[in-house]
């Protein structure tokens, strides 16, 4: 990758280099069929001649104009959205360029509006990669890039539970909900009626209803709007993705009531309301509205055609207008298969997304696709599926899940007594007094394993193997933590990263009150995108949270800093700001003495330490500048 491209996803893939409506060729000639619209936005392919007309012509004509004076494509769309919106919602925020700038802005509209601080939503739903948006996602919920005081998320992601946290709250200025639920694989059983009662929750507490329809706009079929579909109209609509036609473009429509709450300057990106997007967009809307029944006809085909490659024996399918969701029938393994089906499609020419958490396959091609490529990429997709379900009774007993061996699917451990649990209890007696080792059983890893990745930890799922004292994970593919931090071929600038990533797991575990147990670094696994995996749950902590937490956040911030070269200098300097964190969050007199107390027991001559002198001279380094980093001294946290 291009050292000066910063960003935390790693390109899989060659660049596009050509396209032409739901097909795209990659620059190595590899040519795919697009199941998933680029970025589940793309709604009328690449090279949509009506769409490219009005672009060329806006271009030629003026490419940006002042807000102060607007463009004729931007007051047009304005009119254009209000006239195919439903008639209690009148009025157009357009100067935003994408959902996140249209979930933020109708959040802004519901508190000023309601002067209420709370917004409600579903758990595991996605708004956004704004620091406001993204404390909307329970798997960004704590972390430093988020703001987590605003939302309050239901107790599972059903339409049910979010109308009984309406009703249990007097507190909320709106709940932000997706009625389609694509970032959890579409929903089940009559929409129309839950979204009904979730209306009628809202009224008596006067809580506005916003509806995200970013991912939903453009592919129901005939209906626009959500409210065409499920027959309840909100207060609020967030619109983009489809909206700009792949042009950056965003729109709030709003009750005309909401309309005067918002100041200048309140949400009006400079990109946004762009003339040549607008102009995108009106060719898009043009497009949409006309051909409303020909979409409603295609959308019952991708049903049956769904219905016919993806046998319900095996399959749960879900489908909502032109958008369709693939699972396992059983959820065992069900991560794992979706993965593997998603790199495998690829690999044959088949470019298809993931939802549900990575549980599911989402499929969401342009609405231009070819009917016989839409059929010949289901069907590879199809049988790639199959096969790959048929795969995962293959399992290979091994605890190196990091091995560079891809034939494997599925990684069987046996929980046996743990080899290294007398060295484990002497450590906790000097460095945790408090708190005891703990062995997991098969039922407690699953338990543990889908509890961390419910709060957005990345940990590989583990399940019950029945009649064996077993788990079975997938396998992932990558290598151990602590073999790219050792490598000095590591660049300084991802050990950087991964380091404060890994901690960072650890932190949101103990902020959801889950302690992991035994974090060195070669329990997590780095993929080929730098995404950090926790594996092997079987050896914990019991014992008092902030003991156990403390332990293990000192202990994480240790094992990890010794992979590190000592002649590495970020390693000084992560162990200066972690230790900060650490402070931060526990008190100064808690940390030092945890760090104390580690010290102690490594300087025992009778605790040996494994990889040699090397290894122990890096331990005595790091132990001692902690030490000397941390001063003892009474504060409220202690």
């Amino acid at each position: 990758m291009n050292r000066s491209v910063v960003t935390a996803l790693r390109p899989s893939y060659p660049p596009i280099v050509a396209a032409r409506g739901g097909l795209f060729t990659v620059a190595d000639g590899h040519e795919f069929i697009d199941l998933s619209a680029q970025t589940l936005n793309l709604a009328l392919g690449h090279g949509f001649s009506p769409v490219s007309a009005a672009v060329a012509a806006q271009a030629e004509k003026m490419e940006f104009a002042s807000s102060r004076f607007a463009s004729v494509p931007f007051l047009d769309l304005c009119d254009r959205l209000a006239s195919l919106a439903p008639v209690e919602i009148d009025t157009v925020a357009a100067k935003l360029t994408n959902g996140s700038d249209a979930v933020e802005t109708a959040v802004k509209l519901a508190l000023l509006h309601t002067r209420r601080r709370r917004i409600g939503c579903l758990p595991g739903a996605w708004h956004g990669e704004s620091f406001l948006t993204l404390g909307l996602a329970t798997t960004h919920r704590g972390r430093a890039v988020s703001d987590a005081s605003l939302a309050v998320a239901a107790e599972e992601p059903s339409l049910a539970a979010l109308t009984r946290l309406v009703e249990a709250r007097r507190d909320l200025a709106a709940v932000v909900v997706d009625p389609v639920m694509v970032a959890h694989g579409l929903p089940e059983g009559d929409v129309g009626a839950e979204m009904r009662r979730l209306r009628a929750a809202c009224d008596r507490s006067s809580t506005l209803l916003v509806t995200d329809e970013v991912q939903s706009f453009g592919w129901l079929g005939e209906h626009l709007f959500s409210c065409e579909w499920t027959g309840v109209i909100p207060d609020i609509v967030c619109l983009g993705k489809a909206l700009g036609a792949g042009y950056p473009l965003a729109a709030v429509l709003a009750r005309r009531d909401l309309r005067a709450v918002l100041q200048y300057n309140d949400a009006e990106f400079t990109g946004g309301g762009h003339p040549v997007s607008c102009a995108a967009a009106l060719a898009g809307l043009d497009y949409l509205d006309a051909h409303r029944l020909e979409l409603s006809d295609r959308a019952e085909r991708f049903g049956l055609l769904l219905a016919e490659l993806f046998p319900r024996d095996r399959f749960e399918v879900r489908q909502a207008g032109l958008i369709g969701s693939v699972t396992l029938r059983s959820p065992r393994l069900a991560e794992t298969w979706a993965v593997q089906v998603a790199a495998r499609a690829a690999q044959a020419g088949v470019f298809v997304r993931l939802t549900d958490r990575g549980r599911r396959l989402l499929i969401k091609p342009p609405l231009v696709l070819a009917e016989p490529h839409l059929r010949e990429g289901l069907s590879v997709l199809a049988a790639i599926s199959t096969a790959t379900a048929t795969d995962l009774d293959t399992v290979c007993t091994s605890a190196h899940t990091h091995s560079e061996d891809g034939r494997r699917c599925v990684v069987r451990r046996t929980v046996r007594a743990h080899p290294h649990l007398g060295y484990v209890d002497a450590l906790l007696r000097t460095a945790a007094p408090g708190v005891q080792p703990l062995g997991r059983g098969p039922r407690q890893q699953h338990e543990l394993s889908v509890g961390l990745d419910r709060i957005g930890v990345c940990a590989a799922i583990c399940y019950v193997v029945e009649g064996v004292q077993a788990v079975d994970h997938g396998w992932v593919p990558g290598r151990a933590l602590y073999a790219v931090l050792a490598d000095p071929g590591t660049d300084p600038d991802l050990i950087n990263g991964l380091v404060l990533r890994h901690y960072e797991l650890v932190i949101r575990a103990h902020d959801h009150g889950i302690v992991i147990g035994d974090r060195w670094a070669g329990n997590a696994v780095v993929t080929d995108r730098s995404q950090i995996v926790l594996i092997d749950f079987e050896l914990g902590y019991s014992g008092p949270h902030h003991e156990a937490a403390s332990f293990e956040e000192a202990f994480t911030i240790l094992q990890t800093l010794v992979c590190i070269p000592a002649e590495n200098p970020v390693r000084e300097n992560l162990l200066s700001r972690l230790l900060d964190s650490m402070v931060d969050r526990h008190g100064i007199t808690r940390c030092a003495q945890v760090w104390a107390r580690l010290a102690e027991f490594y300087r025992n001559p009778a605790r040996p330490v494994h990889g040699g002198s090397d290894t122990a001279l890096a331990y005595a380094g790091l132990l001692w500048a902690a030490s000397s980093r941390l001063t003892p001294q009474t504060d409220s946290c202690s």
